[in-house]
């Protein structure tokens, strides 16, 4: 079996707070496992975005899941109420996700969800 390249979204400069945009630092590592059909491993906590876009092919995005209210787990947030998607995946193929979470804006804790609204 080869081994992949992995990418830890922390060493691109991904803070997990929830409030700090780490957008850019997550779609570089996504880039850059894309260019090596790598891994992008998500951490623990709850990481604050705006729309990404997995590219290439045989990406795989890895992280801790969780159940409830996600404590301990690896959440990405979308924090921009305009955007069309957390993760937008045109044009990819061949990609894997496995134990992210994803967090709509709008979320509460509990499971509650009040969906953003649009104009």
């Amino acid at each position: 079996m080869t081994e992949r390249t992995v990418f830890r979204i922390t060493d691109f400069g991904a803070v997990p707070d929830g409030a700090t945009d780490c957008t850019r630092a997550v779609q570089e590592a996504m880039d850059a496992a894309a260019d090596c059909m790598g891994t992008v491993e998500i951490p623990t906590g709850r990481f604050a975005v705006s729309e990404l876009h997995l590219k290439g092919h045989g990406v795989s995005l890895i992280g801790t899941p969780a159940f409830g209210n996600y404590s301990g787990a690896s959440v990405l947030v979308l924090k921009d109420p305009t955007g069309d998607a957390l993760l937008n995946i045109s044009g990819s193929y061949g990609a894997t996700i496995k134990g992210v979470c994803f967090e709509p804006d709008g979320w509460r804790d509990h499971g509650e969800y009040s969906a953003p609204r649009r104009k």
